[in-house]
């Protein structure tokens, strides 16, 4: 009996100039979509499709380079796919967001982002990189880069390990506290490790148009925190979770249905709605290194919070045997 070899995923990178037209960029996106025939396979059996770009900043707070904008997704690239997409496929298109300052939470972030590509498991993947950012995400007067490249694939964690590539990174070996990653670990090896997709361009269909680094040198990543806060952070909102793990009952029996931001085993803040108006740092008060971990007391637990992925933390800090650490409250 023959044994089943998966099919590699399909990744294509092709050079497209920052100033080009709609009609270039359209005609850049489609080179670089047309190899991806099991994306466009799902995408044509589709009665709906659902499309995130990522554009969720108000206007006025939108940093752009000419027409562009630089943080998000540019729009000649986002009326490209919509007509790529009207042209191709029957479906109905639909755009979708939500508030994600939730699962933007150390430790937690890098297996919700690997959790959400394995459960949606996108068909077509795009990435914007006319121009783009180094520095830090959001930052303003950060280093503005001119890439002058789309990437198209049809595996989402193969296409974002390939953009990691052309920004002159290795997304097989980097991962926390390796730079890029000063914060967090490398949500595409979590992802890899766990099943799900593949951080080795061996493995991948990949052809490019370009040579990496894109604008002709890496990309970098602001050392925000000294290393060693960083590791204190990581390591108590380890320990806060193993303690709400550990006391979740007298948690129901307070915060039912609240959010909370649990530091050294007291909650320092709890509201049902789970926006913070005031940053962590602030909120920390007078132990600026210890973690505020923010939890939904949820009855159900309907979220599924995988408290092992706190014990690894802990294990990997050589703090595996020794119980939470927190004041009686």
């Amino acid at each position: 009996m023959t044994e089943h070899t998966p099919c590699k995923p399909v990744v294509r990178a092709v050079a497209c100039d920052w100033q080009a037209d709609d009609e270039t960029v359209y005609q850049a996106l489609e080179r670089a979509t047309r190899p991806l025939s099991r994306a466009w396979e799902r995408l044509r059996r589709a009665r709906r499709i659902g499309i995130k770009f990522n554009q969720d900043k108000e206007e006025h707070a939108v940093v752009k380079f000419h027409h562009h904008r630089v943080q998000l997704v540019s729009d000649c690239v986002a009326r490209a796919v919509l007509r790529l997409l009207r042209e191709n496929t029957t479906a109905e298109l639909f755009c979708a967001g939500r508030p994600r300052t939730y699962y933007h939470h150390l430790v937690r972030l890098p297996y919700v982002l690997a959790d959400l590509g394995k459960l949606y498991d996108p068909a077509l993947n795009v990435i914007d990189g006319l121009v783009g950012q180094a520095g830090e995400e959001w930052g303003a007067g950060e280093e503005m880069r001119i890439a002058n490249v789309l990437v198209a694939g049809d595996h989402v964690v193969a296409t974002d390990a390939v953009g990691a590539y052309l920004m002159g990174h290795d997304p097989e070996r980097d991962d926390w506290p390796a730079a890029p990653f000063h914060r967090d670990r490398n949500a595409l090896r979590v992802a890899a490790e766990n099943g799900f997709g593949t951080v080795h361009l061996a493995e991948m269909d990949f052809i490019s148009e370009v040579r990496a680094p894109v604008g002709d040198k890496p990309f970098f990543a602001k050392l925000t925190d000294s290393p060693a806060r960083v590791a204190q952070w990581r390591e108590t909102t380890a320990e806060q979770a193993l303690y709400y793990r550990d006391h979740r009952q007298a948690m129901l029996a307070r915060y039912a249905g609240e959010y909370i931001l649990l530091q050294m085993g007291e909650v320092k803040w709890h509201s049902p709605q789970g926006v913070l108006e005031v940053s962590r740092r602030s909120l920390s008060g007078d132990h600026p290194d210890q973690a505020m971990w923010m939890k939904y007391v949820d009855p159900a637990e309907a979220e599924g919070e995988h408290f092992e992925v706190y014990e690894d933390v802990l294990r990997r800090m050589g703090r595996g045997d020794d119980p939470p650490a927190h004041h009686s409250g």
